[in-house]
């Protein structure tokens, strides 16, 4: 009896150090395959929208801000994927009047009477079991 125990808590050690590959991310680290969720990012009004963008760059750590523009080329917003971190130190930003959220990139809208949360499960066990 001893002896499978001994080796069944050298297999569970062997597993929890060699187990994972080396392109999965363990505790703490992000995942850099998973994608943020997307907020549109309303500038302050003021001279000061380079200063912000360069903020906003920054803080998300990207220079593309898909800024949005109105029929007379005058900014209106950037969109930009970014975690609770980012747009915490973002909604700070003076620069930034207000800040909005489209959700994650691929969701989509929940059948009615069904939450959100639901359907994205419902969603990832229907992707399962094709």
């Amino acid at each position: 009896m001893r002896p499978l125990l001994l080796s069944f808590f050298l297999s569970l050690c062997f597993l929890a150090r060699f187990g994972l590959p080396a392109n999965v991310p363990r505790a703490g680290q992000s995942q850099p395959g998973l994608r943020k969720p997307l907020y549109d990012l309303f500038p302050a009004p003021g001279p000061n929208s380079s200063e912000t963008a360069e903020f906003i760059k920054a803080t998300v750590g990207t220079d593309n801000l898909r800024p949005s523009l109105d029929s007379h080329d005058q900014l209106v917003s950037w969109t930009v994927e970014a975690d609770e971190v980012e747009i915490t130190r973002l909604e700070a930003c003076h620069g930034i009047e207000r800040v909005t959220n489209h959700g994650l990139p691929w969701s989509v809208p929940p059948e009615p009477g069904v939450s959100s949360r639901d359907s994205v499960e419902k969603s990832a066990e229907d992707d399962w079991t094709r």
